[in-house]
């Protein structure tokens, strides 16, 4: 299966980048050390699913299920899948955007600029239909949707910044959305050559 051989891969790469950087210097390894945890087991997993009414994307459930529960990962590293599921989400409800949606206004903070950042931050759409990944810094996440259209794929949450908005996941200089294993190894691959790592 294609999932099973990324997953050797990415145990492969990571070993290999864990052994180049044992005094943690590339990109933010020195907030997660290459520490990874303990994977969740299946049943574990399938409750938190159900209590949630959600059935997470099969690359990510396989990679928490056999590799890692959170740890080690892109920019802080990951949180665990039970963290994930923050309080404050409701990832049940279909995710409203295919695309992203990025909120354009001067930087003159006019009243009406703020009023539309302020209703765009608070509208409770914002958060269908995703989990947690992470934290970029300056109050920016990675999600992971799992409903709707974007199902499968990494975005940012970065609602926080003047360029705020919720749009997939192009940390890595890709063009085109990302699913979980993608973005996981490019991170790895990335970081093996020290291009550029967040």
């Amino acid at each position: 299966m294609a999932i099973e051989s990324q997953l050797d891969r990415i145990a492969e790469k990571f070993e290999r980048l864990r052994d180049s950087d044992p005094r943690c210097r590339v990109g933010s390894s020195g907030e997660h050390q290459y520490e990874l945890n303990v994977p969740i087991s299946e049943q574990e997993l399938a409750e938190l699913e159900r209590s949630h009414g959600v059935e997470l994307p099969t690359d990510y459930r396989a990679f928490i299920t056999t590799f890692s529960n959170g740890g080690a990962g892109p920019i802080y590293g990951q949180f665990t899948v039970q963290d994930a599921f923050a309080e404050y989400l409701t990832p049940s409800k279909p995710f409203p955007y295919e695309t992203g949606c990025r909120i354009e206004y001067s930087h003159s903070h006019s009243g009406d600029d703020l009023k539309r950042l302020r209703e765009f931050y608070k509208d409770p759409a914002n958060q269908y239909g995703k989990i947690v990944l992470g934290e970029m810094g300056d109050g920016m996440m990675t999600d992971l949707i799992v409903t709707g259209m974007a199902r499968g794929q990494v975005w940012i949450d970065d609602r926080t910044t003047e360029w705020g908005g919720l749009y997939p996941c192009d940390t890595f200089g890709n063009k085109e959305p990302l699913c979980f294993v993608d973005w996981y190894e490019t991170w790895l691959d990335r970081a093996i050559a020290r291009k550029d790592v967040p």
